[in-house]
């Protein structure tokens, strides 16, 4: 338009200095890439971490070896979990990964995840979820269910903190039941607990007006 004519040699030394950035940014990629990888540190340095944590006495009481927080560490790294945090939050019961259920909530909601209790007392828990790819659920969890499992136990949890044991089992029910890859193979400490090999036909009379009538 100003009337300029660009040469056709300049044109083509141009192009190519494009397609040279293109491959020197290509380039850089890569080779973060593989730094990323390289730096994940290896099982050996996680075993020597372990040992040295263990000896602070900061860690939960149920880690007892480098090696056991070296295993809780690796099964965080599958959850997207930084060291401490999987420390903190996870542990192995043969073999399985148990995570509280506020925590698998709260990584559900970082990944992209909604969630949203219609109703929560102590008799009910009804947990709305939307999964990420948009698909939703309706999660039921009830003092009845809870009886029927043989969880309601003379002086156990859910008869001191009915509603809060309502609400950790709709949340991890429902996780699973919506299909979020984030809560396969974690379960709540609740959940690995052995159930009692005797449900007292005494103790369910009893434990279901204890809790409505809270």
């Amino acid at each position: 338009d100003d009337g300029r004519v660009i040469d056709g040699r300049d044109l083509a030394r141009a192009i190519h200095r494009v397609f040279d950035l293109r491959a020197s940014l290509a380039d850089i990629a890569d080779a973060l890439a593989t730094r990323l990888v390289c730096c994940e540190p290896s099982f050996e340095s996680l075993l020597n971490m372990g040992d040295r944590l263990v000896e602070t006495k900061f860690l939960p009481d149920h880690i007892k070896t480098g090696a056991q927080a070296a295993a809780i560490i690796l099964a965080g790294r599958e959850l997207g979990m930084q060291p401490m945090r999987a420390l903190r939050s996870l542990s192995l019961v043969k073999g399985k990964v148990t995570e509280a259920a506020d925590s698998q909530l709260a990584r559900f909601k970082s990944d992209g995840g909604r969630a949203e209790f219609r109703t929560l007392d102590e008799a009910m828990a009804v947990l709305w979820l939307k999964h990420p790819n948009g698909d939703e659920h309706v999660e039921t969890f009830t003092i009845t269910d809870a009886v029927a499992a043989g969880l309601v136990q003379s002086g156990g949890m859910y008869q001191k903190y009915p509603k809060s044991m309502l609400r950790s089992r709709a949340i991890t029910n429902g996780l699973k039941s919506i299909g979020w890859e984030g809560g396969a193979g974690a379960y709540d400490p609740d959940e690995m607990s052995p159930y009692p090999t005797q449900a007292a036909p005494v103790q369910t009379a009893t434990a279901v007006p204890m809790v409505n009538a809270a």
